[in-house]
């Protein structure tokens, strides 16, 4: 009995203690960045961002008639979703 125990006892602490270190994980991803391109009179928008794994992202969100300014960028406290924020000719733009 007391063996069954400390066995569910070891199982819980074991399954607390991935469930830590899988939100300190989430917490470690960086917040996103935007970044502009311009040329000719267009402006490339495009988000990187990394992943639980490690790697870098890069995608481009939009071509701008105009230019483009980058606002706000993060993630929520999870670390599920992330956002960033951006300006185009007064108007605020967003992805997430």
């Amino acid at each position: 009995m007391r063996r069954a125990a400390l066995a569910a006892l070891s199982s819980a602490t074991l399954l607390a203690a991935l469930a830590l270190g899988a939100a300190a994980e989430a917490a470690e991803l960086r917040p996103p960045s935007l970044e502009t391109e311009s040329s000719e009179g267009r402006t490339r928008i495009w988000v990187e961002s990394s992943t639980a794994a490690g790697e870098t992202v890069r995608r481009l969100l939009r071509e701008a008639p105009g230019p483009a300014i980058p606002l706000a960028a993060g993630r929520d406290p999870a670390g599920r979703a992330a956002f960033v924020t951006w300006k185009e000719d007064g108007e605020t733009w967003f992805s997430y």
